[in-house]
């Protein structure tokens, strides 16, 4: 017997990948807060083992701000199409990384509201 490959969603995707990243970017987060308060409790954040770190650990914690602010405007596009104002706010709240806590909850809602859509394109919605 042959398998049939299933084609999976934009939206299982964007929601498995904003999941992740948002992991990411909290570890990445707590990296960097760690960092810096070791850094800055040993007074000399310049000298050579210091600053790899630190630099090691900014690049991370960028990459993983970068992941999810373009996954979130991948999904501010998708629930235009979908017409869904609720996940669009969701989306565009986890894009401003300037409010911590509020990104937090709203990386985390929006990759939870888009399990109600189905998950491989070949199944039909129950609802």
């Amino acid at each position: 017997m042959k398998k049939e490959k299933k084609q999976k969603t934009k939206e299982y995707k964007i929601s498995t990948l904003q999941f992740w990243g948002g992991i990411w970017w909290l570890v990445a987060l707590v990296m960097l807060i760690s960092v810096a308060i070791a850094i800055y409790t040993k007074n000399d954040f310049l000298a050579f083992p210091y600053i790899i770190s630190y630099i090691v650990v900014i690049v991370i914690f960028g990459l993983s701000s970068l992941l999810i602010v373009i996954n979130s405007i991948f999904g501010m596009i998708l629930a235009k199409k979908h017409n869904n104002k609720k996940i669009f706010i969701l989306f565009l709240l986890s894009a401003i990384l300037v409010i911590p806590f509020v990104s937090i909850f709203a990386i985390f809602a929006s990759s939870i509201s888009l399990t109600s859509y189905n998950k491989y394109e070949s199944q039909t919605n129950i609802s």
